[in-house]
């Protein structure tokens, strides 16, 4: 996946041959199978903010 949080992209090479092990252009094998796939989306988990902490003192009015 292109990122580690939210969503990226995960593609693939994808190449056709014929039977006598020619290989075809991606484009004329989309065109012959259309359900080539060779990008998708992944991980779709959104980032995590950053955590934070805060204190907060409260003093008595003498200082104490």
């Amino acid at each position: 996946c292109s990122v580690t949080c939210g969503t990226g992209v995960q593609s693939r090479t994808a190449f056709c041959a014929t039977s006598d092990g020619t290989s075809e252009s991606v484009e004329i094998c989309r065109l012959l199978f259309s359900s080539v796939v060779t990008e998708r989306t992944c991980n779709p988990v959104p980032c995590q903010g950053t955590v934070v902490d805060t204190f907060f003192y409260q003093t008595s009015p003498n200082g104490a």
